[in-house]
């Protein structure tokens, strides 16, 4: 039983996975309840007596680290898109040097 807790946490995981390789807010949304239900899975097979396959808990760690990378690099993508658009709105260029500011229209001289 604790092996096929192990493997239905696997199982979302790489779900998790393919949603973060083509995100989308309903795609991820969607997987809320199912890693709601691996992380009881997971506490079941914590309390369990009896031995766990360390061979399977390495497996899972190893999909959990996958898709802990994927959600850092998804964020850093997410930052670097908002620091680009903030530069672009405050005048500034996206390595932090100043805009450089348009030349005015028209000049007017009287005399």
């Amino acid at each position: 039983m604790m092996r096929s807790n192990i493997h239905n946490a696997r199982e979302t995981v790489a779900e998790l996975r393919a949603a973060l390789l083509t995100p989308s807010s309903e795609g991820l949304e969607s997987q809320v309840p199912a890693l709601e239900a691996a992380v009881r899975e997971l506490e079941a097979v914590k309390s369990a007596p009896g031995p766990v396959s360390r061979q399977e808990m390495r497996a899972l760690a190893v999909d959990l680290l996958g898709v802990a990378r994927l959600i850092e690099h998804g964020m850093l993508f997410q930052q670097g898109w908002a620091r680009m658009l903030a530069a672009s709105a405050s005048n500034y260029q996206p390595n932090g040097e100043p805009a450089t500011a348009a030349p005015a229209g028209t000049i007017s001289v009287e005399g």
